[in-house]
């Protein structure tokens, strides 16, 4: 019988008429993929193997539309759907636990002669902290000049603060005799941003030029 072009195609036997006889109907299909539609006519449920296979869904599904076996069809796209929500939940759990690469930056603060600058702000995202390699005085003038203008401190600091507490992370004396010198102060210390995620730094006298990474400490060199 084929009551439509789309409709499943099936054959019997004369036989099969006979009053009171069992009725047998051939229907020509995989038999691998039809053994789970018959599973599923038997419990109720997908077979747990085609539940974890994608692709065995996907021709199960085809298997029910052909038969118009709604019930096996939705089954199959409920399955599909969570199979796929749990291997985007699992790609972005990967991602979340992949490191970045560390951030080198360099920071210059801005100083008055004879008062500290605007702060200069780090992000630092939680697990991550920054550390400062080295900071270089920036002095684009005579030491004599600065020497004479620096009448109370004749000095240049840099200072830093992180979790809400300052500290003087670099001080250097001005002496006349330096010339044109250029110090340069290895620090190589670490700081955390804290709950505000966040480093301040300042700079008195002198700008200072800074070297510093913002990573995870196993990413830092």
């Amino acid at each position: 019988a084929r009551p439509g072009d789309d409709a499943p195609e099936v054959t019997g036997s004369a036989e099969d008429d006979a009053p009171g006889a069992p009725r047998e109907i051939f229907i020509d299909r995989d038999p691998d993929v039809f053994a789970d539609v018959l599973r599923y006519m038997r419990s109720d449920r997908l077979p747990a193997a085609a539940a974890k296979d994608e692709d065995r869904l996907e021709d199960l599904k085809a298997e029910a539309e052909f038969l118009c076996y709604d019930a096996l069809s939705m089954a199959c796209d409920a399955a599909i759907d969570a199979m796929r929500a749990a291997e985007a939940a699992a790609a972005a759990a990967a991602a979340a636990k992949v490191i970045p690469e560390a951030r080198n930056l360099i920071i210059e603060t801005q100083a008055e002669t004879d008062d500290y600058g605007d702060d200069a702000s780090i992000h630092v995202p939680k697990g991550q902290v920054l550390y400062v390699v080295s900071a270089m005085l920036i002095i684009s003038q005579p030491l004599q000049d600065l020497f004479n203008a620096q009448r109370r401190h004749k000095g240049a600091f840099l200072r830093l603060e992180a979790c809400g507490k300052p500290m003087i992370l670099v001080q250097h004396w001005l002496k006349s005799e330096l010339g044109g010198f250029d110090v340069m102060h290895g620090i190589r210390l670490c700081f955390s941003g804290g709950e505000e995620e966040e480093v301040k730094l300042s700079s008195y006298g002198l700008n200072f030029q800074i070297n510093a990474w913002v990573g995870h400490p196993s990413k830092i060199p």
